[in-house]
C-alpha cells in the first residue's frame, strides 16, 4: 500500500482488513446496517456498485448454503441469487459471512413462525435482528 494515494479512513480500513479480518466483517455488517436506516429507493440492480470481488466463484456448498439464507428471508429482503452471491464473493471469508446470515435466518423464521405478524411487523423483526448481529 502506498499511504500517499489514501485517505486515513481508506489506509486505516486496509490495515484492519489484513490484521483482524474479523473486525472488519463487522465493520462491513455495520456499515450495512446503519444504511438500512437511511433513505430507502427502488433502483435497478445493475445501478448498484459492490466492492471488489474477493472470489471468482464460490463452491457449492456455499451457493446451497445462500439459496436457504436467501428463501428464508425473501419476504423482507428480497434480491436475487446473483445479488446474493456476488455479496458474499465481495467477502475475505464467505462462509464465516454465511454462518452469520444463516443464524440472522434461523432466529428470524422461528420468531415469526409463532406470531401471526402483518408484513410491515416481520420486516421490522427483521431489522431488529440484523440490528443485534451488528451489536
Amino acid at each position: 500500500m502506498r499511504s500517499d494515494e489514501l485517505s486515513t479512513i481508506e489506509l486505516a480500513v486496509a490495515i484492519i482488513k489484513v490484521v483482524r479480518p474479523d473486525l472488519f466483517e463487522k465493520i462491513q455488517r455495520r456499515v450495512a446496517y446503519l444504511s438500512m436506516k437511511g433513505e430507502t429507493r427502488r433502483m435497478p440492480i445493475k445501478e448498484i456498485k459492490f466492492g471488489p470481488l474477493v472470489h471468482e466463484q464460490l463452491p457449492v456448498d456455499l451457493i446451497v448454503r445462500i439459496r436457504l439464507i436467501r428463501a428464508a428471508l425473501l419476504g423482507v429482503y428480497a434480491h436475487s441469487m446473483e445479488f446474493w452471491i456476488d455479496g458474499f464473493r465481495g467477502d475475505a471469508h464467505p462462509s464465516r459471512e454465511i454462518l452469520i446470515w444463516e443464524r440472522i435466518a434461523a432466529c428470524y423464521i422461528e420468531y415469526v413462525s409463532m406470531t401471526g405478524l402483518t408484513q410491515k411487523q416481520r420486516k421490522k423483526v427483521f431489522e431488529i435482528i440484523t440490528g443485534l448481529s451488528v451489536g
